[in-house]
């Protein structure tokens, strides 16, 4: 059994308890993903309780991931087996955008927490920062894919994927890797000043240049800001 399915077996039987009634609401898609929220936007989202919840059970491993059975129980006490599906080890969870329960907005982020913290060592950066910037650039998923060809955990795009030596930009240890170097050199470049780092970040050095190292005016840009220093708050808490 591989790591990644053996943390989400440990994660499934958490929610055996108390999570039941905070209001989560899952469904597993038709790539055997499995979508968590607590404010479901999308019909198929049904409540997480006991008598509706997933289990898996993991039976192999294939070279594209482990093998999953979902079963969910019914009223009736039976149980439904579906069909066996292939997943990615690293995309078993999708959090809806503007999920804000607790305990899955934590479960998301330590799938990741060995690997940020290995990055923050190496760069000099705060794992609060870099846990930030992830969840504001993809939501914790590793295989996002922005309309501007913005790909993973930390939305690189290819030109600076290939300048830090990321090959394969969903693979998340790379991609937060290179992420996190990029931002370094970038604080580096604007004297520590975070805000023009960030702006950098979101909308590239050179356009922070062209205004003449200001924050440009960007509604997207602004936003992106306050949202990761929001978040850099929040983590600058719990972590």
């Amino acid at each position: 059994m591989t790591n990644g399915v053996a943390l989400l077996l440990a994660v499934l039987l958490l929610w055996a308890g108390p999570v039941w009634a905070k209001g989560i609401y899952s469904f597993v898609d038709e790539h055997g993903v499995l979508h968590l929220t607590d404010r479901p936007n999308d019909p198929r989202y049904r409540p997480v309780s006991q008598v509706n919840r997933h289990i898996a059970k993991a039976t192999r491993s294939g070279e594209s991931g482990p093998v999953l059975y979902w079963k969910r129980d019914t009223q009736q006490g039976q149980t439904r087996e579906s069909q066996a599906v292939t997943v990615n080890r690293w995309a078993p969870l999708r959090l809806q955008e503007g999920t804000t329960d607790r305990s899955v907005l934590q479960w998301q982020q330590s799938r990741f927490d060995g690997m940020v913290r290995a990055a923050a060592q190496r760069t000099g950066l705060q794992q609060a920062l870099l846990h930030s910037i992830i969840r504001a650039e993809s939501n914790f998923d590793p295989s996002a894919v922005s309309a501007r060809g913005a790909v993973g955990l930390m939305q690189l795009m290819p030109a600076t994927a290939r300048l830090y030596g990321v090959t394969d930009m969903t693979d998340p240890e790379t991609n937060i890797h290179g992420g996190a170097r990029f931002l370094a050199d970038l604080l580096k470049q604007f004297n520590n000043n975070l805000e023009l780092s960030l702006a950098a970040y979101n909308a590239g050095p050179t356009t922070v240049a062209r205004y003449g190292g200001a924050v440009p005016p960007y509604p997207e840009t602004r936003q992106y800001i306050d949202r990761v220093m929001r978040y850099y708050r929040e983590y600058q808490r719990t972590l």
